[in-house]
């Protein structure tokens, strides 16, 4: 009980971090290189980043109005509904920042990648089960964070040929 407390934390401390990224990565799109945005890889990270923020609003509704009113924000299928989208448009939205290219690549998969973990972490019922899906999703994105940061920091010490 003690772990998942923790993590419960974890969250709610990251919450406001994870959408400061979220707005970041978005203006990061809106100053991107007018050459990139002729590419259809550009295009995907771009189609897989909205897929993510979309995701994030409705999960951020979701919990906005449990935690306001305290109340379910739907039942039955309704409540379904909202889950499958939510999730299957984090998981396109991965996809498509798999396949993206560009800037904006890293900033759609971690937010798609929190997004798949934070929507499948609501279907397990088992408190251990679910801090130990947190737990994941903070190894994967610091993970990700280290390898942009070392390649970036590579890419800077490098000089260019040409």
């Amino acid at each position: 009980m003690r772990y998942y407390l923790a993590t419960y934390w974890a969250n709610l401390a990251l919450a406001p971090i994870y959408s400061f990224f979220v707005v970041w990565s978005i203006w990061r799109w809106a100053r991107s290189v007018p050459n990139d945005r002729g590419r259809w890889r550009f295009h995907a990270a771009t189609v897989g980043l909205f897929f993510g923020v979309g995701s994030a609003i409705l999960l951020g509704a979701f919990y906005a109005h449990l935690w306001i009113t305290g109340i379910l924000i739907a039942h039955g299928s309704i409540l379904w509904l909202i889950y499958y989208i939510g999730e299957y448009s984090a998981d396109a939205g991965f996809i498509l920042a798999i396949a993206g290219r560009g800037e904006l690549r890293i900033s759609a998969v971690v937010v798609n990648l929190v997004m798949v973990i934070q929507w499948y972490g609501m279907m397990i019922v088992d408190l251990r089960g679910e801090a130990v899906l947190s737990t994941a999703m903070y190894a994967g994105v610091l993970m990700i964070a280290c390898i942009w940061f070392f390649g970036r920091s590579r890419e800077a010490r490098v000089p260019r040929s040409g």
